[in-house]
C-alpha cells in the first residue's frame, strides 16, 4: 500500500493559500469541477491567482484519500486491494454501525482510522472521495448525503433502484459540480476494450444482434440482501444490469422497443429474467439472467459476415486471469486473448485521475439512468 501521507501536511499547504484552510480547501474543490449541466462533462476553472495555482499544483499530486461507507464483502475483496494498488489513492476511513467491526476492518485492511456510523465518516474532513458498496435501496439516499458533505462519490451498481431515481442523483451532483461514477468495472478491462475495438473495426462486417446471460448466486441462504425486495435486490438488478449495459455499448446507442419477462421468487425479488430489445438501427439483443445456477456470464456480437464470443467471464473477468474472445469470420475461428487486468484498479485510477484533474471520467455516471430504463421495462414487461 502507498505510503499515507502525515494527517496534515495536504492541508498545511493549503494554508499557504488562506488563513483558513477550511475555507480553502472547500473553494478549491467547489473551483476544481464545473459540470455542464446534463452532459456529464466536468469544466476546470483556473484561477488567476498564482498563489491559488501553486495550490492546485499541490493538490493534484497528493493521493486520493478514500472512504468506505460499509465493510461489505465486495469492499474486502475487490475495492481494498483495488485502491491500494493504485498509482493515486490511499484507503483512510471506513464506517461500519458496528464500531468494532470497523475498527477490525481498518485494523486488517490498512485503513488509517475508522468510524462508527456513516455520518462521522461522511464528516470527516480528511476524506475527499466515498466508495458506497451499501443494499441497493441505500445506493441513492446515502450518495446524495455524501454530496451534502462536498465529497465525490463511487457508488456501487446499481446507481439508484430505478431510472428516475437515478436521474434525480446524477441531476443533483451536476448541480453541485460534485464528482459522480457508477461502479461498473468491467468496462475498463481490455477483455472489454479488445472486444468492442473489433466490432467498431467491422471484424464481424455491420452489426446485427446482440446477446448477453448473467447466471449466478448458486445456493445462497435465502437472507442475502439480493433475495431481500425491501432492500431492492432482484436479479435484474444484480445480474441483469451487466447484460444491460453491454448490449448497449456494443449497439451504440437506446433501444426505441423493449420486452421482458419475469421469474419472481419468494419475497417479491425476480429469481429469473429475460429481455429483448430492438434499437433505431435495427439491431436486435436479448439477454438473460438469474440466480440458483452455476456462475455463468457471457456475450455474444454477430454481424453481417461474422460472430465474436467472450464465454464464461465476460463482464466479471476475475483480475488475474485472462480470458479468450472467439471470433469468427470468412476466414475461419481465431482465438485472441487479451492481458489480464485488474479492472476495480483501472476504474479507481481513472476516478482518481478525473478528481483532481478535473476532468469528466471515462464512463460518467449519466449513462446509469439508461440502463437502469432497460431493467425497468424489462420489469414492466416492455
Amino acid at each position: 500500500m502507498p505510503e499515507m501521507p502525515p494527517a496534515r501536511s495536504a492541508w498545511a499547504r493549503g494554508r499557504a493559500c488562506s488563513e483558513d484552510s477550511r475555507v480553502a480547501t472547500a473553494r478549491m474543490r467547489a473551483a476544481r469541477m464545473r459540470f455542464k449541466t446534463g452532459t456529464g462533462t466536468l469544466m476546470r476553472q483556473e484561477s488567476t491567482n498564482p498563489r491559488r495555482r501553486q495550490c492546485w499544483s499541490s493538490m493534484s499530486n497528493r493521493p486520493v484519500r478514500w472512504g468506505f461507507l460499509s465493510t461489505a464483502a465486495i469492499a474486502a475483496s475487490a475495492l481494498v486491494p483495488a485502491v491500494r494498488a493504485s498509482r493515486n489513492g490511499v484507503l483512510h476511513s471506513v464506517a461500519s454501525r458496528d464500531a468494532a467491526k470497523a475498527r477490525e476492518f481498518a485494523a486488517t485492511h490498512g485503513f488509517a482510522r475508522s468510524h462508527d456510523s456513516y455520518e462521522a465518516l461522511l464528516a470527516d474532513p480528511e476524506v475527499e472521495a466515498v466508495y458506497i458498496p451499501l443494499p441497493n435501496s441505500m445506493h441513492a439516499p446515502w450518495s446524495l448525503k455524501a454530496a451534502d458533505a462536498g465529497k465525490a462519490v463511487l457508488c456501487e451498481k446499481p446507481l439508484a433502484v430505478d431510472a428516475a431515481e437515478a436521474r434525480r442523483v446524477t441531476a443533483y451532483f451536476q448541480e453541485r459540480g460534485i464528482l459522480l461514477g457508477e461502479a461498473f468495472m468491467f468496462r475498463y478491462h481490455p477483455l472489454t476494450r479488445k472486444a468492442l475495438a473489433l466490432l467498431r473495426e467491422g471484424r464481424i462486417g455491420t452489426l446485427q444482434a446482440v446477446r448477453s446471460s448473467f447466471f449466478a448466486v448458486e445456493g445462497k441462504a435465502a437472507t442475502d440482501i439480493r433475495f431481500s425486495a425491501e432492500l431492492a435486490g432482484g436479479a435484474l438488478r444484480d445480474l441483469g444490469c451487466y447484460c444491460a449495459a453491454i448490449i448497449r455499448m456494443a449497439a451504440g446507442e437506446e433501444p426505441s422497443e423493449v420486452r421482458g419477462v419475469v421469474q419472481p421468487m419468494a419475497g417479491g425479488v425476480d429469481a429469473r429474467a429475460s429481455g429483448a430489445l430492438k434499437f433505431p438501427s435495427g439491431v436486435v439483443a436479448d439477454f438473460a439472467c438469474g440466480f440458483g445456477t452455476p456462475f455463468s456470464a457471457s456475450y455474444e456480437f454477430i454481424g453481417s459476415t461474422g460472430r465474436l464470443l467472450v464465454d464464461q467471464g465476460a463482464m466479471v473477468a476475475w483480475p488475474g486471469t485472462a480470458f479468450p474472445i472467439k471470433l469468427w469470420t470468412k476466414e475461419g475461428c481465431e482465438e485472441i486473448t487479451t492481458p489480464p487486468a485488474n479492472h476495480y484498479q483501472l476504474m479507481v485510477e481513472d476516478f482518481g485521475e478525473a478528481l483532481r484533474g478535473g476532468r469528466a471520467l471515462e464512463f460518467p455516471a449519466d449513462g446509469a439512468a439508461a440502463n437502469l430504463e432497460v431493467l425497468d421495462r424489462v420489469r414492466a414487461g416492455g
